[in-house]
């Protein structure tokens, strides 16, 4: 039995044959579909999907996926049309290109197949192997789909098993592959799905790339003051080196350059970009290959809310998180970038040494790295490699204790215990100047000064450790109204407020009014959803005035009490 999901259209539709089969209540109605693609009506079924069968070694299906329809290049009958209502439900976010072949679309119901297929004159049209085509006027019956969602429960299920399955198969390559150098340094693999001779040629792009990077540089001099800087400490720590001639056939994947400025960090002003996503000449990129893996550490609103739970805390980061793993010296020829640090020279081969971001299985290894380190601890101190495995969002260390005491005996542990495996803590911040006592200046977190506070900001909010409290940096644009405003900038700037949702609900209800007029993330808002929005972003300043208790729970409460309120809206859900 075949399904067809089709974001064109506005009904779903089941046929007779079906129907039967699932024993699902239907009611029968009499409408005409012209959906034009050339095929006959069968009274049997919806359509016929392909137009005609497709021969499979054309399609270079990825490795490692689980498709929803196995056999979707067969032609035949098709018995479920699902329209948009659910399209965009069990869609996910993941595609895979392919260069003569379909598109390979992740969803909830396994990996779907859509597009054209570019053919060798095997069949007499393009191939259509995701639109329905037929052009009928009969009897159809629309239904409510109880029956059919259970099975697509259980389908998606079983897609779930599977994607566990595929990240079990990484965490247990990690596993079998890893191991510390003569430095106490973890070295690891790269995980891949495909193998690395589907990647196409990727040199002349980098190249291209690097041509328009300097030209910005022209424009911006102080912009490639800075890009030197950064690619000259990566050769001094030894994170890179230079590809002698003779090894240039090595190189498997070569990585385009771009940056990113970053005015308000207070540590790296610019952000060198590492577009691993970039296709070869195959269609294929480095990421398409690699293999994401599981995320293993605690959810950012975990642990914050056990940071709001604690008398005393502390903070850190990890320096240069990545690149404190290093890449096995086979996987480094695909991690090859273009650079030269005078324009009068020659473009020069470098390869990076260590775990790279832009990377899709680089999230992965770096916190897996991690996690490791915690893992030896558990051998010999339990306590000490839980505390380190679950206390980390990505490279950010959110520590609390009941006492001050107590607190700096973990700082201690947690520090001597990554240090040892190459992961040394900096931008210390904490609500008491004994924790942080002995440590050396240089490695405190640089405040930011939010009206008459000294702020750091942690896990995406600004905190005030001298008060203990958050607050908010927002700016005053009373007098800055926006003439035009697409959607995605009206997202940017709500979002970004997730604590105080009381005072932005009015601005994520025009949100919510876009969604319904369909206006895509790029274009123009209508003139009167600017208007409003104008209105409410010149209220946003009063903000300023409000400050949040960093501390909400008692260390050790002896009762805990949770009350929930809720009030209804037509609008606001």
């Amino acid at each position: 039995m075949r399904c067809l999901l089709d974001s064109g259209s506005q009904i779903e539709a089941i046929s007779e044959r079906a129907s039967s089969l699932l024993k699902v209540p239907c009611t029968q109605e009499r409408m005409k579909i012209q959906l034009r693609l050339g095929v006959d009506s069968n009274p049997h079924a919806l359509c016929e999907q392909p137009s005609e069968t497709i021969d499979s070694s054309q399609l270079a299906t990825p490795k490692g996926i689980r498709l929803a329809d196995p056999n979707f290049h067969v032609k035949g009958p098709v018995d479920i049309l699902l329209g948009a209502r659910v399209f965009y439900q069990v869609l996910g976010s993941r595609q895979i290109r392919t260069a003569h072949g379909p598109t390979y679309i992740e969803s909830k119901l396994g990996w779907l197949a859509a597009g054209s297929l570019h053919h060798n004159g095997t069949y007499g049209a393009p191939v259509s192997v995701s639109t329905l085509s037929l052009c009928i006027e009969r009897k159809c019956a629309t239904c409510h789909f109880k029956k059919c969602k259970e099975r697509g429960d259980e389908i998606a299920s079983e897609q779930e098993t599977n994607t566990i399955l595929i990240d079990n198969e990484v965490e247990q390559h990690f596993k079998t592959t890893h191991f510390i150098n003569a430095d106490g340094k973890y070295v690891v693999r790269i995980p891949l799905k495909e193998e690395i001779n589907v990647l196409g040629s990727s040199r002349e792009q980098a190249d291209r790339r690097l041509l328009s990077l300097e030209r910005r540089f022209a424009q911006n001099p102080q912009l490639k003051v800075e890009y030197d800087l950064f690619m000259k400490e990566y050769l001094d720590l030894g994170h890179m080196d230079l590809v002698k001639e003779k090894d240039e056939h090595k190189v498997i994947y070569y990585i385009p350059l771009s940056c990113v400025a970053k005015p308000d960090s207070t540590t790296t002003k610019l952000r060198v970009v590492y577009d691993a996503s970039a296709k070869t000449t195959t269609g294929k990129s480095l990421n398409d290959i690699q293999a994401i893996g599981p995320v293993i550490q605690k959810d950012q609103l975990d642990l914050l809310l056990e940071f709001r739970g604690e008398d005393y805390v502390l903070s850190a980061d990890i320096t240069k998180m990545y690149r404190q793993t290093l890449v096995h010296d086979d996987d480094t020829w695909m991690q090859c970038i273009r650079y030269r640090f005078n324009k009068n020279e020659p473009i020069r081969t470098y390869r990076l040494k260590t775990v790279t971001y832009g990377e899709a299985a680089s999230s992965f290894l770096a916190c897996r790295a991690l996690h490791q380190a915690g893992e030896e601890q558990k051998e010999t101190d339990e306590e000490l490699g839980n505390i380190i495995q679950q206390s980390f969002y990505v490279d950010n260390l959110m520590l609390g204790a009941d006492s001050e005491e107590k607190l700096i005996d973990i700082r201690q542990r947690v520090e001597a215990a990554l240090l040892k495996r190459g992961f040394p803590l900096r931008k210390w911040a904490s609500n008491s100047k004994k924790v942080l006592a002995g440590i050396p200046k240089e490695d405190l977190e640089p405040t930011v000064r939010i009206g008459d506070q000294e702020t750091i900001k942690t896990l995406g909010l600004n905190w005030a450790p001298g008060n203990d409290s958050f607050i908010f940096k927002v700016e005053d644009t009373r007098y800055k109204e926006s003439s035009s405003m697409t959607k995605r900038r009206l997202a940017s700037e709500i979002l970004p407020l997730g604590l105080v949702q009381p005072a932005i609900v009015a601005a994520k209800i025009l949100l919510q009014q876009l969604w319904k007029l369909q206006i895509h993330w790029d274009d123009n808002i209508p003139t009167e959803v600017t208007t409003q929005w104008n209105a409410i972003k010149g209220e946003l300043h009063k903000l300023r005035e409000v400050e949040f208790p960093r501390q909400v729970l008692p260390s050790r409460p002896h009762c805990l009490e949770l009350h929930g309120f809720s009030d209804a809206s037509t609008k606001a859900y």
